[in-house]
């Protein structure tokens, strides 16, 4: 309400409230897009940083492999997406034998 050197008199309930209600409305919309704004950020900037490095992926497919839960072929696949060919040159452990021919003394590792 401005000052218009009148006597105050009833003010118009419905108005106000009308503009209370637009004013209240405004700031809630900013705020709920503000936080929307903080948690896009959020998640943009942890996006990179839960994705495991090739080195890391790479070690787990040949602890895969050693362990004999993939194979020669889809080891070397996978070497070849994560590391390209400067990772080739590596070579994979000698993986254990499956099904091999017993010990000579008939009693397998394990």
């Amino acid at each position: 309400m401005f000052p218009t050197g009148r006597a105050a008199a009833m003010p118009g309930a419905a108005g106000e409230w009308l503009q209370l209600l637009f004013w209240g409305t405004c700031l809630a919309v900013a705020l709920l897009t503000a936080a929307l704004i903080i948690e896009l950020v959020r998640r943009w900037s942890r996006k990179g940083a839960d994705l495991p490095s090739a080195g890391d992926q790479l070690a787990q497919y040949r602890a895969m492999y050693n362990r004999g839960e993939i194979s020669q072929e889809e080891f070397d696949r996978l070497r070849a997406v994560l590391g390209g060919e400067r990772l080739r040159a590596a070579k994979p452990p000698t993986p254990p034998p499956a099904n091999g021919p017993p010990p000579a003394d008939g009693v397998r590792p394990g």
